[in-house]
């Protein structure tokens, strides 16, 4: 009986295809969604990566950004970069799941909880999308 309801729960869990966030939380990580889309673009709609290939694509942004403090804050602009890719876990091609996986990884990783790192693993595929900061202006 102990196995059966240990392979139900496991059946369960493995069909529930949520993202996975990690890292530091960020302050207005959620300013950067244009970004974050816009490499969703290039890795799933066939514009940089290949159709069935694993693949990364990087998109940068400069956003005049909010973070500081005093008077040098409005006039700071923030460049990051936002690499995303995907893979294969078994070495065979086919990425059905491209859109509504980053699309988890953005909603859940990047606005609500703003994470640095997110990924989505399921259907023997992995996407991975990374958040960092390449240069700070003022």
């Amino acid at each position: 009986m102990r196995f059966t309801t240990l392979s139900v729960l496991g059946a369960f869990c493995a069909s529930t295809y949520a993202a996975e966030c990690l890292g530091n939380t960020y302050d207005q990580l959620e300013q950067y969604e244009k970004a974050y889309i816009d490499a969703r673009q290039h890795l799933c709609g066939g514009t940089v990566c290949p159709d069935n290939e694993d693949c990364a694509a990087q998109v940068s942004l400069t956003t005049t950004s909010p973070l500081g403090a005093g008077p040098l804050a409005k006039h700071m602009n923030v460049t990051v970069e936002v690499i995303i890719s995907r893979k294969s876990t078994t070495g065979v091609g086919g990425f059905k799941d491209c859109w509504e996986a980053t699309m988890d990884i953005i909603q859940s990783c990047k606005i609500n909880q703003r994470k640095e790192y997110g990924y989505w693993l399921a259907n023997d595929q992995l996407y991975v999308m990374d958040t960092q900061t390449s240069s700070v202006t003022f």
